[in-house]
């Protein structure tokens, strides 16, 4: 181990990361889970703008984890949960994407309900422009741009997978264990995929509040519900858990600087 890795290793808390990481893309699945149940539930019901605004969420909170694991270049294994919530996460998020935008004109069946407002009437924006939620190239690029995330997402996993099942058949007791790999550690394209990473999610948010705004849902938006105290909780948890790791940090290099002295 160099003297780099060594102490990226001693400052990087990458329990704290698995846990926060984990947890985003669990709650993510299951937002997933809830808006197809909502759009096949005729007492509930979901609108084409909110089917987009959750796959906006999906897509912000996979590009914030994978700019973290682009850094994890130690290798040191993230953990067989953190693995499976990640393809629960990747699979999920993308058959959700392909669904909504391969009939928008239909999608929360407003083909079949006079009462409401026509798809067409959403917007959805674009750089601080809007266009119609169902224009025909954003259809285009969004079914494009999921389905090929989708084929990326089977090609990189297939030997993992094929892999693990040999390994359930062949030994099941150690079938759960991943394999540390050692990668090499690339310091621009870190930095490259960083802000890279960085711009996207600052863009996936300033679009989610435009969308919101320009669709007349600020209203309902400002209405806090149990849905937002849950994050709310799993935030406060990362805090401390943070401020647990400066006070821990501030200790080590104290020590580090008694046996220096």
């Amino acid at each position: 181990m160099t003297f780099r890795e060594k102490t990226a290793s001693e400052t990087v808390d990458w329990t704290s990361f698995r846990d926060w990481a984990r947890t985003a893309m669990v709650t993510s699945s299951a937002l997933v889970i809830a808006g197809l149940y909502a759009v096949r539930s005729p007492e509930l019901g979901l609108s084409l703008v909110d089917a987009q605004i959750i796959t906006m969420l999906n897509l912000l909170i996979t590009v914030s984890t994978s700019v973290a694991s682009a850094t994890n270049n130690s290798g040191r294994s993230l953990g067989f949960t953190f693995r499976m919530a990640t393809l629960l996460h990747g699979f999920l998020s993308t058959a959700f994407g392909i669904y909504v935008y391969s009939h928008p004109d239909s999608f929360g069946g407003v083909a079949n309900a006079g009462l409401c407002h026509p798809n067409s009437d959403f917007q959805f924006v674009i750089f601080n422009h809007s266009i119609s939620a169902t224009n025909e190239g954003l259809r285009i690029f969004a079914l494009l741009f999921f389905s090929l995330s989708l084929g990326v997402l089977v090609y990189t996993n297939r030997e993992d997978f094929f892999l693990f099942l040999i390994r359930l058949i062949v030994d099941w007791r150690t079938a759960w264990k991943q394999k540390k790999t050692k990668l090499k550690i690339n310091i621009p394209r870190t930095i490259f995929i960083f802000l890279l990473s960085f711009a996207t999610m600052i863009y996936l948010v300033a679009e989610i509040e435009l969308t919101i705004a320009w669709n007349g849902l600020t209203s309902s938006a400002n209405v806090w519900t149990f849905g937002q105290t849950l994050p709310l909780v799993m935030l406060l948890d990362q805090c401390a858990k943070a401020v647990v790791r400066c006070i821990e940090l501030r200790r080590l290099a104290k020590e580090r600087k008694e046996r220096g002295g």
